[in-house]
């Protein structure tokens, strides 16, 4: 039976990869994007831990067990590397390999040092993860039919997250039984949803920013996706979506000519949204004498409450243990899968852990001094890439929206990596590297336009016949 299944598994996992590579091979690359952002968005739904039980999303076969959707990412970047490619590998590409090649030398390192295995192989995904943002670099986002296939993405999104907020409003949970989804359920949101639909919610702000006919459904569903991150009582996804916001407030006036909006139609269709939603409220209030307004306990926990005082102060500690340890192996780092023991106040116990819940902590511990540098260096060309492709005038206003979406994404990406421990993370990390690959896309498509353009006008000597010179 267990050999049947691993049969049939092989040949399903083969005609994925075929179609991932037709996907590449006839330029429907964002697609791909689609289904992958869908398949990740889809399990923090149905599994709002991490630890995902056996099951359809959590494969097992004796003693091997393996993350479904880790193995799917590992088949398109397979699909990918087949595709044989005319772009010449550039700096920003260079310097995400660079760090690459760190983080495999640091996996051997920590194995040498008696590090755990499991934690050695959970933190060498992050190759994987950011292997994603590689196969979506390529993609083709100028025609109309990318910008409905994503417009529609980010409406159905905006469709499940507003039933997801009925449900999280209301305590109502709809388990989905035994089987192939053992342990999947449909209910409150969880923190990870609360993060992935805000990021989705980024990106259809983009395209309402930047795109014409003006679609103030792209607008209304962006409201609702953003507020997903007050249904859980946390503070990491609040703060990556305000500071994203902020970055595109920031950076939005240096690419004015790409705005497709005035500020007098975005005014009116944010009051148009606030009065249906003050609408609403006023309906409940009349019904039910609620006063509160929605979510209002969940933030005021997050904000004040006691378990969040005491979670701070884990960080602390944590952080604090790191940085002894740093200090006395700055260069190199410890190797992947270091572990440190620190103070839990909570249960007033010494604990063990893997994370320091801040990406910069974790880096320097692992990775020592150049392995921090390295991912400074690979985030700020990526970041400033993000930024010169919004303001690039010679991109159509549909392609510079995924430029500032990334730009958005990888901004509040790395302030919440700041407070979690975030370059692992099974959801998250590959999700905003989709996007950061779609940003790198627009950018490296008009550096090749470029590139071919001069080649084409770069004059050419030709050899002159001797006859031709005399008189």
């Amino acid at each position: 039976m267990l050999l049947l299944a691993g049969v049939l598994g092989a040949v399903a996992l083969f005609a994925l990869g075929a179609w991932f590579r037709s996907l590449i091979v006839h330029e429907r690359s964002t697609t791909l994007a689609v289904v992958l952002l869908s398949l990740l968005l889809l399990e923090s739904i149905l599994y709002g831990p991490i630890d995902v039980p056996r099951g359809l999303f959590h494969l097992y076969a004796g003693s091997f067990q393996i993350r479904t959707l880790d193995l799917i990412l590992l088949v398109a970047v397979i699909a990918r590397l087949t595709v044989r490619t005319r772009r010449p590998l550039d700096l920003v590409s260079g310097a995400w390999l660079a760090f690459a090649a760190w983080l495999v030398l640091e996996g051997y390192l920590g194995r040498r040092a008696g590090n755990p295995s499991s934690y050695i192989q959970y933190e060498i995904k992050t190759l994987l993860y950011m292997g994603v943002g590689y196969v979506l670099a390529q993609a083709r986002i100028d025609r109309a039919r990318d910008l409905v296939l994503f417009a529609r993405f980010c409406k159905i999104a905006a469709v499940v997250a507003a039933v997801l907020l009925v449900t999280s409003l209301t305590g109502v949970q709809f388990a989905l039984g035994g089987g192939l989804l053992q342990g999947a359920a449909v209910g409150p949101i969880s923190s990870v949803s609360a993060t992935l639909f805000p990021i989705v919610g980024l990106l259809a702000l983009a395209l309402f920013l930047c795109t014409r006919p003006l679609r103030y459904d792209l607008l209304l569903a962006a409201v609702v996706l953003f507020a997903t991150v007050a249904a859980p009582a946390q503070r990491a996804s609040p703060l990556q979506l305000a500071v994203s916001l902020l970055a595109i407030v920031l950076v939005v006036p240096l690419g004015r000519r790409h705005l497709r909006i005035t500020l007098t139609q975005f005014v009116l269709g944010v009051a148009a949204i606030l009065f249906v939603a003050g609408g609403a409220w006023v309906a409940q209030l009349t019904v039910t004498g609620n006063r509160t307004l929605p979510f209002a306990h969940e933030v005021g926990i997050a904000l004040h409450g006691g378990q969040k005082k005491l979670s701070a102060q884990d960080r602390v500690n944590q952080i604090s243990v790191a940085r002894g340890l740093i200090g006395k192996q700055p260069v190199l780092g410890y190797g992947l899968g270091k572990t440190i023991v620190y103070y839990e106040p909570g249960f007033k116990e010494f604990v063990g852990t893997y994370l320091t819940h801040n990406i910069l902590t974790d880096l320097l511990l692992r990775t020592g001094i150049v392995g921090a540098f390295l991912f400074l260096l690979a985030f700020w060309l990526s970041l400033n890439e993000a930024l010169l492709g919004w303001r690039n005038g010679a991109l159509s206003s549909q392609e510079a929206a995924f430029a500032l979406v990334a730009f958005a994404v990888l901004v509040g990406w790395f302030t919440h990596g700041m407070v979690e421990s975030l370059f692992e993370h099974v959801r998250i990390t590959p999700f905003s590297f989709a996007l950061l690959g779609l940003g790198r896309a627009v950018v490296r498509a008009h550096g090749a336009t470029v590139r071919d353009s001069a080649r084409r006008r770069r004059p050419t000597l030709r050899a002159v016949p001797r006859t031709a010179l005399l008189p």
